[in-house]
């Protein structure tokens, strides 16, 4: 009995072109066959290369609701032994091998997820840096360091800074926005210097921390700086608080990604 026929003879119209019939393409999987799609694929949100350090788990929670859908995001994680100065200077060279790796997915934007990572070293490096991981990547590059600097411009530049980092660590990013001209009226840490534990501060010791300012402090907005604090769920709350404007990490690097991606 052939193909497409019946038991007694009859054609089966059924079967007739049988795997071409509401697939959608030609073809049916036989080793060697070429699938033909007659529909494109669905229209894909520009992809998003996101390097993080190994010990966040903030980001990923936060920025894709931030993007509200605006981006896909494609994470890979950088060796980040401590929160120091010794282990933010040997995040480098896993940076630009996580952004390789990331290079075939051809994203649209690459973003640098650590914002003491790129501040460490000052304007300069983080220049550097950028050049190697656009290179890496083959796309331009976006980092929570230049993003806070953005935001705090955007709300006045006199900056409470508050982090979670240990002295040296709050000393220079001092140094670094104060490089881009901005006005830090008070700056203290946390003193965290492993990394988990920075996602564990809740909103009510932020608030503290950040409301404890000296007599005559005329800030215009409060940094709460690293990517691995989380403060998109309770910003309203942060900011009643607080009684400033409050820029953090991850709501600055939302909108520099938005700005970089374009309408």
């Amino acid at each position: 009995m052939s193909a497409g026929r019946t038991a007694d003879g009859r054609e089966d119209a059924g079967r007739e072109g049988a795997g071409r019939q509401g697939t959608g393409r030609e073809g049916t999987g036989r080793e060697g066959t070429r699938h033909v799609f007659s529909r494109p694929a669905p229209p894909e949100a520009p992809r998003v290369a996101v390097l993080i350090p190994a010990t966040d788990t903030a980001v990923e929670r936060e920025l894709p609701g931030l993007l509200g859908g605006r981006a896909g995001l494609h994470v890979a994680r950088m060796r980040l032994p401590s929160v120091t100065l010794d282990g933010l200077l040997a995040l480098e060279e896993d940076a630009v091998r996580q952004a390789e790796a990331l290079a075939p997915i051809r994203p649209a934007l690459t973003v640098f997820a650590c914002t003491s990572g790129s501040f460490v070293r000052g304007r300069v490096y983080e220049d550097r840096l950028t050049d190697r991981l656009a290179a890496a990547t083959g796309a331009p590059v976006v980092t929570a360091a230049r993003a806070m600097v953005t935001a705090l411009r955007a709300e006045g530049g006199r900056v409470r800074l508050r982090a979670s980092y240990t002295e040296d660590i709050v000393a220079a990013e001092r140094r670094y926005l104060e490089s881009f001209g901005l006005t830090v009226t008070d700056a203290r840490g946390l003193g965290i210097t492993e990394d988990e534990e920075t996602a564990r501060v809740g909103a009510g010791e932020l608030i503290r921390f950040a409301r404890d300012a000296p007599p005559g402090d005329d800030a215009t907005v409060t940094m709460l700086s690293c990517t691995n604090l989380r403060t998109a769920e309770v910003l309203a709350e942060l900011r009643q608080g607080i009684g400033l404007p409050v820029v953090s990490s991850n709501l600055a690097l939302a909108a520099a990604v938005r700005e970089a991606l374009g309408p």
